[in-house]
């Protein structure tokens, strides 16, 4: 799809309501800490582009895929815009809801186009979904004239070392049942993403492409001598990192702030 790659069958609607119940980051990660200082350090491109915005206090703002912990939520709360959040399963919501004091829509209610709303968040989000023009159109429906689109996530897709690590791992344990679940289902390029923003009639402002260490741990690093593939990653996000500095659009992670 767009010179992206997308896993096939799609997922049930069953399925993804289970992949994202209120126990999705503890089934990722169980150490992660989401109201850790690490952790908002993501969304630093998100409260600056917002910390721009004269008079937020008149305007909205919505997270489509808040998660539990509704951390953009909250920082658009705090920044004086009238925040709102979109999840899955019934019992995120409620979590999100009593973590935020903010009003938190299922996906169906977005989709009915009833609600408008000067900004949308797509945080990490486009990866997890197998519909995604179906998820663009849905955001379309639900923008104000004028308004924006932020959409931040990582290139799976694109030609960089590291993603080919990844990818000749992937084939070697072709053979290998594995037991994760699968909550990467889109594996974006950087021509993929722009393409489905033109489709429907997006206009970027702006556009930045990084090449972040994670998930490799740094080169030289105990975790990196762990094992011949994590210092192999490490190597290449190295290598990778490097290739960043001299060429800007190159790296596997993407901001982007788009206006109809």
């Amino acid at each position: 799809m767009c010179q992206g790659y997308s896993l096939w069958p799609k997922l049930e609607e069953w399925e993804v309501e289970k992949l994202y119940s209120a126990n999705y980051i503890g089934d990722v990660n169980p150490d992660s800490q989401p109201d850790s200082e690490s952790n908002m350090a993501r969304f630093t491109n998100v409260e600056t582009f917002l910390a721009s915005i004269q008079n937020p206090d008149g305007k909205s703002f919505l997270d489509y895929g808040c998660g539990a912990s509704a951390e953009v939520v909250i920082l658009a709360k705090n920044l004086f815009f009238q925040s709102f959040g979109v999840e899955v399963a019934p019992e995120t919501r409620v979590l999100a809801g009593k973590k935020s004091g903010c009003k938190i829509y299922s996906p169906q209610e977005i989709a009915e186009g009833q609600y408008q709303f000067d900004i949308v968040f797509l945080g990490d989000l486009l990866e997890h979904v197998s519909n995604p023009l179906e998820i663009l159109a849905s955001t379309k429906k639900c923008l104000r004239e004028g308004g924006y689109l932020i959409i931040q996530g990582p290139l799976e897709g694109s030609n960089t070392l590291s993603n080919f690590m990844v990818s000749i791992k992937a084939r070697l344990l072709a053979g290998r049942p594995s037991t994760f679940p699968a909550y990467h289902v889109l594996l974006a390029t950087q021509d993929s993403m722009l393409k489905m923003l033109k489709i429907n009639n997006f206009h970027i402002t702006i556009k930045q492409i990084t090449e972040p260490l994670w998930p490799a741990a740094r080169l030289g690093s105990k975790e990196s001598l762990t094992s011949p593939s994590k210092f192999l990653l490490s190597l290449a996000k190295f290598l990778d990192m490097m290739i960043h500095k001299i060429n800007k659009s190159y790296g596997t992670r993407i901001f982007i702030v788009a206006q109809m």
